[in-house]
């Protein structure tokens, strides 16, 4: 359990990061605004939900499993693939944009280097030919009923929710998992953590229906969402986009970022972790740097094996190759504790803030018209 921990834990500093990224002063008033305009939810109990069997289960769709802290684009992949379309985890990173982001908040000492999931899934769907439903409730009931429905219907449902309940621990750990079936008693899941695996047929967990709601609804209490239980539901949409102008704004734009007060994303949030590192600032979890070698070596292999034609995906690729490699280097030094190492992780970090920047700049100028 403790890699788990190690992992869940990672994606634990993902979620916080974004969540306060959103606004300086964490109120829920802002926390729901920011669901509401963004998440585009729609309330289970205006659906119309009809009858559905006692048991349903669906087969055709594999299991899928990646040790990394990949828990959202894996639960996509998935779904995907039950839908004809089977790639490697950095296309759906891709698409998502959640490897590419990057976040840091000084005054929280917190570092990320992931973006939004939901809005992910919404800028992901239409290259995969697939809708997206994003459905929240407040009664325990019309979670579990519209669960059950949608399931009945043959559609994948992804849950966010606390893997510690889940697990029977008690640390809080942000998760995703993907409920493949039910009966009277509970749901069936697939675990997108834990390890590297694929199996074209698989049996999942069972899971109670008490277990799944209190799992649900610490979710959304940590993280103020203005519901207490939310499903995303995935369908075919009969469309699928092709020119992916839209993923290559996306991905430049996060890679970039922006400053803020005490908030940066992209390029900028590096530069001024870099800044605050070399004055004084700790590393409070080392684990929050971690992705940072991962997820850069990741899309550029991606970025190499899907795009080896492209001419600009090519200098792309090598400098988040480079980055990779100097953020392996940041870490192994900030671990060494000696003070006098300061100025030499600030001056790597202002190297991959640059390589992350002109990899973003590679992307928008795909989106220009030619």
């Amino acid at each position: 359990m403790k890699k788990v921990f190690r992992i869940l834990l990672i994606a634990l500093s993902v979620f916080i990061g974004f969540i306060i990224y959103v606004n300086p002063i964490i109120k829920k008033y802002y926390m729901g605004k920011y669901y509401r305009e963004n998440y585009k939810s729609e309330d289970m109990q205006t659906q119309t939900i009809g009858s559905y069997p006692s048991s349903f289960r669906i087969n055709d769709i594999p299991h899928i499993s990646n040790k990394k802290a990949y828990c959202q684009p894996t639960a996509l992949q998935m779904i995907s693939e039950k839908y004809g379309i089977r790639e490697d985890i950095g296309y759906f990173n891709f698409l998502m944009g959640f490897s590419y982001g990057s976040f840091y908040r000084s005054d929280f000492e917190i570092f990320s280097f992931f973006e939004d999931p939901v809005q992910g899934f919404r800028s992901a769907c239409p290259y995969l030919g697939l809708k997206m439903k994003c459905l929240t409730a407040n009664d325990s009931a019309a979670f579990l009923n519209s669960a059950r429905f949608y399931l009945s219907k043959g559609l994948p449902v992804i849950v966010e929710l606390d893997a510690g309940t889940l697990w029977g621990e008690t640390v809080f750990l942000p998760h995703s998992e993907v409920l493949i079936g039910y009966n009277e008693k509970g749901f069936e899941y697939f675990e997108t953590g834990k390890e590297d695996s694929y199996k074209a047929a698989a049996m999942g967990i069972m899971l109670e229906d008490d277990v799944l709601v209190r799992s649900v609804a610490r979710f959304t209490k940590e993280f103020m969402n203005p519901w207490k239980f939310m499903i995303l539901v995935f369908e075919k949409s009969g469309k699928k986009t092709a020119d992916l102008k839209e993923a290559w704004r996306k991905n430049g734009n996060l890679l970039i970022g922006k400053k803020g007060w005490l908030a940066a994303s992209g390029s900028c949030a590096i530069e001024l972790f870099a800044q605050k590192f070399k004055k004084s600032i700790k590393v409070r979890d080392i684990s929050m740097l971690e992705p940072s070698v991962y997820t850069r070596a990741d899309n550029a292999l991606f970025l190499q094996k899907y795009f080896k034609r492209d001419k600009e995906a090519a200098p792309a690729a090598k400098s988040l190759a480079e980055a990779s490699g100097l953020y392996r280097q940041v870490i192994e030094l900030i671990k060494t504790g000696e003070e006098e190492k300061r100025g030499e992780v600030a001056g790597l970090l202002q190297k991959t803030a640059l390589l992350e920047r002109s990899t973003g700049e590679i992307f928008l100028k795909k989106t220009v018209d030619k």
